[in-house]
């Protein structure tokens, strides 16, 4: 039969890589982000389950995130990891990663807040980023768009990270549109703002 084909430490194990993300320690952080990486190409068949302990270990991976600038090295590479995933699970990449944001905001103190913006504000353009590198395909980015109003622009969302994301997407689009392929149709883009517009068209922030 055919040898087994060699997989980074803990492949086929991801929720393993938990404690080394978790890790308070800057090069054993670095290097598992390395190898999640590596891990995430080829994960054809990875599940909701095991993407929702990788993102809970990467959330805590920048946790530990101390330094300004190291702050915003790691937030473009954990949100740039959407681009190591496989097409048909980036979505569902990007589902996992806002329930987790939703599901942890209210843990996160004021003094680490900000890298957590920036977090998002990186995870919004990098999701953009593979949109306009897919042509805009209309079927993906009404995807994403139903990813977006089912989870962070939900009612049930907190209200910080609800207004966060309206805040930020029109210079994000708009960056992204500037660059080539730039052939997205009225019809596609209105379905990726649409979920902005039905927030800002509701009086309900109670939740």
């Amino acid at each position: 039969g055919e040898p087994p084909r060699r997989m980074p430490p803990h492949a086929g194990k991801p929720s393993k890589f938990g404690l080394q993300l978790g890790s308070s320690d800057k090069p054993t952080r670095d290097k598992a982000v390395k190898a999640l990486a590596r891990y995430l190409k080829r994960a054809h068949e990875i599940d909701e389950l095991e993407l929702s302990k990788l993102w809970k270990a990467l959330f805590y991976c920048m946790w530990h995130s101390d330094k300004r600038a190291t702050q915003g090295e790691l937030a473009d590479r954990l949100a740039g990891l959407v681009h190591a995933v496989p097409p048909q699970k980036r979505l569902l990449f990007a589902k996992v990663f806002w329930e987790t944001m939703m599901r942890e905001w209210h843990g996160i103190d004021r003094l680490r807040l900000d890298k957590f913006y920036l977090l998002q504000r990186r995870a919004l353009e990098h999701a953009l980023r593979d949109l306009r590198s897919r042509g805009w395909e209309e079927e993906a980015v009404v995807g994403y768009a139903q990813v977006l109003s089912e989870g962070p622009l939900d009612t049930r969302s907190p209200v910080g990270l609800r207004y966060f994301l309206i805040d930020g997407v029109i210079e994000q689009l708009r960056t992204q549109l500037a660059e080539p392929p730039a052939n997205a149709e009225d019809r596609t883009l209105l379905a990726l703002v649409a979920p902005f517009v039905r927030l800002l068209g509701r009086a309900d922030d109670t939740h």
